[in-house]
């Protein structure tokens, strides 16, 4: 289970979840469910078995949408669960169609497939023999065009790429032809991986298309992209590549597993506040909830302190209607307002300041003290100085942040 993930993480999993009670079929694929058992088979003896259930929940990922389930069959892309896209995201078998996200997978160029014309591309003298200087030459451009060799040399804990040319007693050689650079190559394409179908990857990919798009005509005349190996000249641009910035699994219960660059893994309790700590970071409205701006507007003093209390300390009654909820819902409509640079005051029913009324508004601040609420929750179960150090840090960066933009 977890096969994404480092195989620790998925071991602790396993464990924690047979400690719940839960019971974990792995190696099983369900065939078939009916109206009171589930049906599943064995992969490794083919036995089938059947499992009586009361009520059943089915995940199991997410399927293809409708319009790009259509778009695919125009376009010829019948086979296959996702768009097919090339590394700079450009929808194989379509023009000017770009896709990223979930909807989409990047078929990687092999190294194999190009191997002549890598080979040719570098023996500039047509010699037929590739040096080491010759090699030198272009790898920069392989290495950006294939990510797989880069991942090949580390997992071979290969210093210098020139040491793919050592024969195989590990001797240099000073050159080498088509034959023995192929085999010198023949293993980089077992790195391939397809990336994962998260928030991350989409995020990153997003991020890439719009430089794409803003530097367009720019580098219509100035290239930086790696060199073409089946044409002349250089791709317009670099291709996209992902940088994994790890990836967080609860696991209920409190209780989260972590895996980060660098091979370090967290798991347990603990990990559960690192995983608030990153999520509170990127919320939007605790830097509107905490701008300075709302306590400029806020009058009477014990709902202020009350609104602070909330903010830093992660106190908010559990009460739907509690003064805190309300008073920070104000504050909000008054920061909006002002950053809008509207005049508070205008009477309420006109539409410019109607944000306070938005149900968009009332859903991301209710969110924003949700988050506190579990995080109190949780201290409360499983208590420590670190949490709510953790905690205390988050709420104080967040007021700290808004509070230096108010007023720079």
């Amino acid at each position: 289970m977890m096969l994404k993930f480092d195989e620790r993480i998925s071991s602790y999993a396993e464990q924690k979840f047979q400690r719940d009670g839960i019971e974990v079929q792995t190696g099983c694929r369900v065939v078939s469910v009916s109206d009171k058992v589930v049906t599943m088979k064995e992969k490794s003896k083919g036995e089938i078995s059947s499992i009586p259930y009361g009520m059943i929940v089915w995940s199991t990922g997410v399927g293809t949408r409708p319009v790009i389930s259509d778009f695919m069959k125009q376009i010829g892309q019948t086979d296959r669960r996702a768009l097919a896209t090339d590394e700079w995201l450009r929808v194989k078998g379509s023009d000017n169609v770009y896709a990223l996200g979930d909807c989409a997978t990047i078929s990687q160029r092999k190294v194999m497939e190009d191997i002549s014309t890598i080979f040719k591309a570098a023996d500039k003298d047509n010699s037929g023999t590739l040096t080491v200087k010759e090699f030198q030459d272009v790898i920069e451009d392989v290495l950006v065009r294939y990510p797989q060799v880069g991942l090949y040399l580390k997992s071979k804990h290969l210093r210098k790429v020139t040491d793919l040319l050592k024969d195989s007693e590990g001797n240099d050689r000073e050159e080498v032809d088509i034959e023995g650079f192929k085999l010198a190559l023949s293993h980089v394409d077992s790195q391939m991986k397809s990336l994962p179908a998260t928030a991350q990857v989409a995020a990153q990919q997003g991020a890439y298309l719009a430089r794409c798009f803003n530097r367009m005509e720019e580098c219509k005349d100035n290239p930086e992209g790696p060199l073409r190996f089946r044409a002349s000249g250089r791709h317009q641009f670099r291709p996209f590549r992902y940088k994994h910035f790890g990836q967080f699994a609860p696991l209920g219960g409190e209780q989260t597993a972590a895996e980060l660059p660098g091979d370090w893994v967290s798991l347990g309790h603990s990990t559960q506040w690192l995983w608030y700590s990153v999520y509170a970071r990127f919320f939007p409205m605790a830097k509107l909830v905490c701008s300075w701006r709302i306590f400029k507007k806020v009058e009477d003093i014990q709902k202020m302190t009350q609104l602070i209390s909330a903010v830093h300390f992660s106190y908010v009654p559990r009460d739907a209607n509690s003064e805190a909820r309300v008073v920070a819902q104000e504050g909000l409509a008054w920061s909006i307002r002002e950053l809008s640079a509207t005049d508070v005051s205008s009477s309420s029913s006109d539409s410019s300041i109607s944000w306070e009324r938005s149900p968009a508004v009332q859903v991301a601040t209710m969110r924003f003290f949700s988050f506190y609420e579990r995080a109190s929750r949780a201290f409360q179960d499983y208590p420590s100085l670190s949490k709510l150090i953790v905690l205390f840090t988050v709420s104080v960066r967040s007021v700290l942040g808004a509070f230096l933009r108010s007023v720079i």
